[in-house]
């Protein structure tokens, strides 16, 4: 059995995926956290992290101490030889990271 946990910063998208999904995924788990600190968690207790886009919301903010804490959390987090997945549609990322 898988455990899938879903993090937002926005406690209004937490709840309504929440409602969304209890009777049909009932393997996942919600929470309101900031990816940059995310504190509840274990070192190494995650063996895939999926990011669709909040790498590019946190580089958008153009404070790359919040784009460093959102990469170290995430290492942090992930176990060894663990998976970050990302998913961007900043075509700035992913072209010329150093623009950020």
């Amino acid at each position: 059995c898988q455990r899938i946990v879903n993090i937002d910063f926005s406690p209004v998208a937490i709840e309504k995926m929440r409602v969304r999904n209890v009777g049909s995924r009932p393997e996942m788990h919600w929470h309101v956290a900031d990816a940059r600190d995310m504190a509840e968690f274990r070192s190494g207790s995650f063996d895939l992290v999926f990011d669709k886009s909040t790498l590019d919301a946190v580089a958008a903010m153009k404070c790359h101490v919040d784009t460093i804490k959102l990469l170290a959390e995430v290492s942090r987090i992930l176990r060894p030889g663990g998976v970050y997945f990302l998913v961007t549609l900043n075509q700035t990322l992913i072209n010329d990271p150093e623009k950020m």
